[in-house]
């Protein structure tokens, strides 16, 4: 759902930027949240301070796009190229 870079303004075109960022990074992290090193919210915490949001901010991003569902059913790169549903037992 990308839309022409042609129409849009600065601000369109820094915002899709960095939600493309911030969607890349979670799914280049996801190995260490199914290594059970580090629960879900400590990985949207990081990339929210490197991006100077806030972690529902985040959240909003990676829902949309069905990246993230929530703390005990995150999705994540499963490392063959697609995204796989995790159950987190908590």
């Amino acid at each position: 759902m990308q839309k022409n870079s042609l129409y849009e303004t600065d601000a369109e075109r820094n915002r899709r930027l960095r939600n493309d960022a911030v969607r890349r990074e979670y799914l280049e992290r996801s190995n260490v949240i199914l290594s059970g090193e580090y629960k879900p919210h400590r990985i949207l915490s990081v990339i929210s301070k490197k991006y100077g949001m806030t972690i529902m901010g985040v959240k909003k991003i990676l829902k949309r796009d069905g990246i993230y569902k929530d703390a005990n059913h995150p999705v994540v790169f499963s490392g063959n190229g697609s995204p796989t549903q995790l159950s987190l037992e908590l």
